[in-house]
């Protein structure tokens, strides 16, 4: 009996027929997969925000031509008039608890701020950050023409010195 214990531990050895895979190289497929979830988390962050930016202009563009069909020239309407009056559509929705003249759709909070028959509309993103719903804001007036600005973004245009200080820009149709 002894014998064939003393010859198990110090006999010839015989090929391990083990078979998977090593710790190293769990290690090394985990690490690539964590850099490619990486990349996809960071496009696909970086391109719903592009849409969210997208769909906030054309919030905007919405909103000009309600002012322009809603004014008749006597005042300008807030966003609460645009919506009771079905110049805007149901996907401006309102802010839980918060102000019947604050809209939010795709991301955007949106605001007029109107004096006779000059407005201000603006859209501000409603969460900012590496994954915030936006990088920048947006803004119009009467004159229809967009301005944007990426430094203050936390923040809605209120008056038309303030909405000319950012960037005056041009989308296509």
């Amino acid at each position: 009996m002894m014998m064939k214990i003393i010859g198990r531990l110090f006999g010839p050895k015989l090929p391990r027929t083990d078979s998977g895979f090593s710790l190293i190289e769990m290690l090394i497929v985990i690490v690539v997969i964590g850099i490619i979830a990486t990349i996809a988390v960071s496009r696909f962050v970086g391109a719903t925000k592009s849409a969210n930016e997208a769909s906030a202009v054309s919030g905007i563009k919405l909103m000009i031509g309600a002012e322009s069909g809603y004014q008749g020239g006597s005042t300008a309407a807030t966003l609460a008039q645009l919506r009771s009056s079905n110049a805007i559509d149901e996907g401006f929705a309102e802010i839980d608890g918060g102000d019947p003249d604050t809209l939010k759709r795709s991301g955007y909070i949106f605001k007029i701020t109107t004096s006779g028959t000059q407005y201000v509309i603006s859209a501000i993103p409603a969460s900012t950050g590496v994954v915030g719903s936006g990088r920048r804001r947006f803004g119009a007036d009467n004159t229809g023409v967009l301005f944007t600005d990426s430094v203050t973004i936390d923040t809605h245009f209120i008056t038309n010195e303030d909405l000319r200080s950012g960037t005056a820009v041009t989308f296509e149709e």
